[in-house]
């Protein structure tokens, strides 16, 4: 042949003498085509975006003297992939400083390589792409004396789907935040970049900032906070997408623990007056209004929620950079009425059924006390009010009424009154001696300062008074201050029919079930 300096595809001849033992000779006439080298191999390579990619190259040197080969790596299209093309020895190949890198995706390698006689050595590609791409390229070494060469068809396809940046990892007590804190970078150098936030699954525990730009060279941090809502275990991705740099992926591993305890609600209350304490905790529900549904966990206590469901506004959309998480507080009451001397303990349980999961727990303690007595009652003489009992316990009961003073009339003297209802007394005064029943006037009138009144979301006691009649608790000096009086008029008066005050009395009301519960009346001219 005509050698390796040839043009590729043109005819090359020659001829071929062989003198024979006889005299004559044969005479071959020889044709031939050169035709392009193969490659040493075509390489197709899937990377995850923003990881650096290093292709090991294998070059070999088919002489007995060292050869120097110089690179060269070029963006090729389909079609030169798979035909298998190579550069003609009229052609030389584009050398490395024609390679389109940029900002985007990278093609790096060194220029030369030296490769000792009969032997190989490894040259390393090193591609990255910051977005999807599919990036064909020919990567050709050749000896710059001998023309001789060998190359490489490659096909690198960049994926965003099987990229992870970064996996993080988070754990926290229920509702109680912790955040980690990411930085982006922008590798453009003349344009921002601009940056979208999703969760998947959409999760109501974290909070990131649905936009981020970045300055042209320039990077960005961002916190993502983790608020567990509900005790559990769950995987979310957090995918960062941008037009110019393309999709990036975020693993969060979240776990979280058990919630700090509540502190409880401790009750102080005398058998037949009732206390409303409320229970305050912070809903970190977005996006809709909620429902909590509230109940006791023990059964057969004493405590009672206020109300059975509780309906609350969503918390505001929240304002980024996000520096603290502010919920939407909520109030439930509790009430205790204690039907039996001692101490008592539950569990009020909060839970929102459109959130499987979210609870919160508040303990309760209740001590009841002995009852105390209440009044006094001011009544007009030939005039009449009206007492509510109530009864506390569980179960029907039949109460009986004493009075210790004849001038005071009491209607019924016993009656039987249903678990947690109400039923009316009248008390009656009359001036007059007589020995006479009273006459009580069609309607009686309601007591002029109620002993009941409505129950209090705050700490404080709210009373129901007898065994349920409602009246306000009064402080052991009060008390001593009643009994003063109490004194002082049972000494200042006599009547001929021997009462020991004519203006005053004490109602005792016994049941079955508890101690008795004292009131003290007292008539008005």
């Amino acid at each position: 042949s005509s050698g390796i300096n040839a043009e590729y595809g043109k005819r090359h001849k020659g001829s071929m003498f062989f003198a024979m033992s006889d005299g004559s000779a044969l005479v071959y006439e020889l044709i031939g085509i050169a035709l392009p080298p193969l490659p040493s191999d075509t390489i197709v390579r899937k990377v995850p975006c923003r990881v650096r990619h290093n292709e090991e190259l294998t070059v070999r040197n088919w002489s007995k003297t060292p050869q120097r080969f110089k690179v060269s790596i070029e963006i090729v299209d389909q079609a030169t992939i798979t035909n298998g093309l190579a550069f003609s020895a009229s052609q030389p190949p584009n050398n490395t400083d024609s390679i389109p890198n940029s900002s985007i995706m990278t093609l790096k390698g060194l220029d030369y390589i030296d490769v000792p006689p009969l032997l190989e050595r490894q040259y390393k590609l090193m591609f990255q792409s910051l977005k999807d791409c599919t990036v064909h390229v020919r990567v050709v070494f050749r000896n710059e004396e001998t023309k001789e060469f060998q190359f490489y068809l490659m096909t690198f396809t960049a994926s965003a789907s099987d990229s992870v940046v970064y996996t993080v990892e988070m754990e926290s007590p229920v509702r109680q935040t912790t955040s980690r804190n990411l930085v982006l970078e922008n590798p453009l150098q003349d344009v921002w970049a601009n940056f979208s936030t999703s969760l998947t699954p959409p999760s109501l525990d974290i909070y990131v900032p649905p936009t981020i730009s970045i300055p042209p060279s320039g990077e960005s941090s961002f916190d993502v906070i983790f608020l567990p809502l509900t005790l559990r275990e769950s995987n979310v991705r957090l995918t960062l997408t941008s037009d110019i740099l393309g999709v990036y992926h975020y693993d969060l591993i979240l776990k979280s623990s058990p919630p700090n305890r509540e502190k409880g609600l401790v009750f102080k209350v005398a058998i037949g007056t009732r206390q409303a304490q409320t229970f305050h905790f912070v809903s970190y529900i977005r996006g809709t209004n909620v429902d909590y549904q509230v109940k006791i966990q023990e059964q057969g206590t004493d405590f009672e929620p206020a109300d059975r469901s509780i309906t609350c506004t969503p918390m505001p959309p929240p304002t980024y950079p996000l520096t603290t998480i502010t919920g939407v507080e909520v109030g439930v009451d509790v009430v205790y009425e204690p039907s039996k001397l001692g101490s008592q303990q539950a569990t009020l349980i909060v839970t929102c059924p459109q959130i499987p999961g979210v609870e919160y727990q508040c303990p309760l303690i209740g001590h009841a006390l002995p009852p105390k007595p209440q009044g006094p009652i001011a009544i007009k003489s030939g005039q009449s009010v009206t007492l509510p009992i109530r009864n506390v316990f569980p179960k029907t009961t039949v109460f009986q009424m004493i009075c210790d003073n004849p001038r005071f009339t009491v209607r019924p003297t016993e009656i039987t009154v249903g678990p947690k209802k109400v039923a009316p007394l009248t008390l009656f005064y009359r001036v007059s001696d007589a020995a006479v029943p009273p006459t009580f006037p069609p309607a009686a009138q309601p007591l002029t300062t109620p002993l009941s009144s409505t129950l209090s979301t705050s700490s404080t006691t709210t009373t129901t008074s007898s065994s349920g009649a409602n009246s306000n608790n009064n402080n052991s000096s009060k008390d001593k201050d009643k009994d003063k009086d109490k004194d002082k008029d049972n000494s200042s008066s006599s009547s001929s029919s021997g009462i020991v005050s004519s203006t005053a009395a004490k109602l005792t009301i016994t049941s079955q079930r508890n101690p008795p519960l004292t009131y003290y009346l007292k008539g008005a001219n």
